[in-house]
């Protein structure tokens, strides 16, 4: 929705209390009572706001609705409320014979509002005069006391249990009070704290619904000020330990929040080989949520172990590449002598990790520092199965294959061409290959999978990417290896691009392929390909095998005769098949009179 300018004029005008331009505006065109702008905000909404009595009252007369609601669900008396505009409270309970119980999108009644902000006057009127509940709750099970306990608001807190009396030990819908709330807040008020704890009692060893007290709370919101007064004055159990197993060390490491860490290490007794039901210790955890300062902070001076392990054999470098924690994984191998091979229980290695859980640039790191492509774990997968196995495309697919893994771990390669988003494939020159050989197997196993599933449009792709590598990174000879030898994609072994494309009936394949290699600039094509295809003849490597040629010579001089006509061809055919045993043959064939 877009608001027009003359709806924009008009509601600003009635927010500032403008009412003989706003009676004009009306008396020309009546239904301006009804406009609303992006937000839902209609003209009695907007004075409402504003605090502007008279023209609310006049916006009444002329018809304006009371209930009127902006998007978020909040009537007259809500946003009033929320701005703090007694006077407006005040005529629209008493004058206007608004109901103090309606309630936002949220289930805030005027209350939960007005505490929220903060608004005493407009706390202490619902309350006293109006009528409201004082432990009403909105759909998150919050009370007015814990609204402003989440805002560290101690004049409110003070009044809603003094005075108003409401219940410290309320919870909401996760088991929280308003301490746990207090201490949960990044305004982290040490006032409002000591208050809840020393004035209103509130209960120093209160849990949550997953088990965490007032100390594991204030670990994970990071407050150092907050920690230090319940530890000296207010003497919490540093050892307490919530659902999980989590102490406030875990808590404070997984989420970073390194002054903790250094206080609870130093000042608190904490135990830095404490661990978890899953068996995670600070090291862990901040390793697997890329909490880098936290980790260089315990390895460096607290003593961590950078080999320990969970119980399912995680290491810190299995955790930080399994969560894509990219500079956490750099620091573990360059510098805090973490090893690349280690593996977990099932045999997973930092590569399969990362590969599995889809973080490119953790791969390709790892792939730049030594890690195997060819490791396989306990169930005799590869990173690139891991990478492959789930129905998503994923970029680490790509990274693998361009670093030479096989393409027959891939899971599913139908569905992994047909998904294939070139758009994402890096340039030889953003992410150059390990060489050569890797760059013409990659190449290859597209073509073929691109040929055998019928994916005209990525059949395509690869062969520009062919053209731009020509004479670049690969020779004519390479590309025409790419296009003749033998490739095997799920137990189905192949001759050229041009036999899978014929064995599909795939005309349009063919079509494109045929098309390529008229630009293979390579002489007498057709006697080429025929002499490489004699020569891969199983049966003729065993004929001219050096043991039996004696044997087989006479029978075989025609064959002779034709190899030392040919040698030039034959050469070339060679050294695009690069068969150590075929380049022996070729010598000894001819010296032979």
């Amino acid at each position: 929705m877009v608001t027009s300018k003359a709806t924009e004029l008009f509601l600003h005008l009635c927010g500032k209390g403008e009412l003989e331009t706003v009676a004009d505006l009306l008396g020309q065109d009546p239904n301006l009572i009804k406009c609303k702008d992006e937000r839902g905000i209609t003209a009695l909404l907007a004075a409402c706001r504003g605090g502007q009595i008279r023209v609310l009252q006049y916006l009444l007369e002329a018809g304006a609705d009371i209930t009127e609601r902006d998007n978020d669900g909040y009537t007259a008396l809500l946003l009033a409320s929320f701005d703090g505009n007694l006077s407006v409270v005040q005529y629209l309970v008493k004058k206007a014979g608004v109901q103090i119980s309606e309630r936002n999108n949220v289930g805030e009644t005027a209350l939960l509002v007005a505490s929220y902000m903060g608004n005493l006057p407009v706390i202490r009127y619902l309350l006293e005069d109006a009528g409201a509940v004082i432990n009403e709750k909105n759909n998150y099970g919050d009370t007015a006391l814990l609204a402003a306990s989440s805002q560290g608001d101690l004049p409110v807190i003070q009044y809603l249990w003094k005075e108003a009396g409401a219940d410290v030990s309320e919870r909401n819908n996760n088991g929280n009070t308003a301490l746990l709330v207090a201490v949960a807040s990044k305004i982290g008020n040490v006032s409002v704290v000591q208050h809840l704890i020393e004035e209103a009692g509130a209960d120093i060893s209160v849990r949550n619904k997953d088990g965490n007290t007032a100390l594991l709370v204030a670990s994970a919101t990071g407050n150092v000020s907050v920690i230090q007064h319940l530890f000296k004055k207010a003497g919490v159990d540093m050892s307490a330990k919530n659902k999980y197993g989590e102490t406030a060390l875990l808590v404070a490491s997984y989420n970073g929040n390194l002054p903790v860490v250094q206080y609870l290490l130093k000042e608190a007794g904490a135990d830095i080989n404490e661990k978890s039901k899953e068996g995670y210790t600070a090291l862990l955890t901040a390793s697997l949520n890329g909490k880098l300062p936290v980790v260089q902070y315990l390895l460096k001076e607290a003593g961590a172990d950078v080999g320990e392990r969970s119980k399912e054999g995680y290491t810190a470098l299995l955790l930080a590449a399994g969560a894509g924690n990219l500079p956490v994984v750099q620091y573990l191998l360059k510098e805090a002598g973490a090893d690349i091979s280690e593996r977990s229980n099932d045999g997973d290695t930092a590569l399969m990790a990362a590969a599995e859980n889809n973080h490119p640039s953790v791969v390709s790191f790892l792939v730049k520092f030594g890690a195997p492509l060819e490791d396989k774990n306990k169930g005799e997968h590869s990173a690139l199965y891991c990478a492959s196995y789930r129905k998503v495309q994923s970029e680490c697919v790509e990274i693998l294959l361009f670093y030479g893994s096989s393409p027959d771990d891939i899971v599913d390669p139908e569905n992994y061409i047909n998904n294939l988003d070139t758009t994402k494939i890096p340039t030889v020159g953003e992410r150059p290959p390990k060489s050569k050989e890797v760059l013409i197997s990659y190449l290859a196993s597209h073509l073929c999978m691109a040929t055998k599933y019928r994916n005209h449009q990525v059949l395509e792709y690869f062969f520009l990417k062919l053209d731009e590598y020509t004479n670049k990174l690969i020779t004519n000879s390479d590309v025409y290896r790419i296009l003749h030898t033998s490739k095997q994609q799920q137990n189905i072994v192949y001759k050229t691009l041009l036999d899978i494309a014929n064995q599909n009936n795939d005309q349009v394949s063919a079509n494109i392929i045929m098309k390529y290699e008229k630009i293979v600039h390579l002489e007498d094509l057709e006697d080429l390909l025929e002499c490489t295809r004699l020569c891969l003849k199983k049966e003729e490597l065993q004929l001219w095998n050096v043991r039996k040629i004696n044997k087989e010579k006479d029978s075989k001089s025609g064959f002779l005769d034709w190899i030392k006509k040919n040698q030039e061809k034959i050469k070339m055919c060679l050294s695009i098949i690069v068969n150590p045993l075929l380049l022996s043959i070729l010598p000894w064939a001819m010296d032979q009179e």
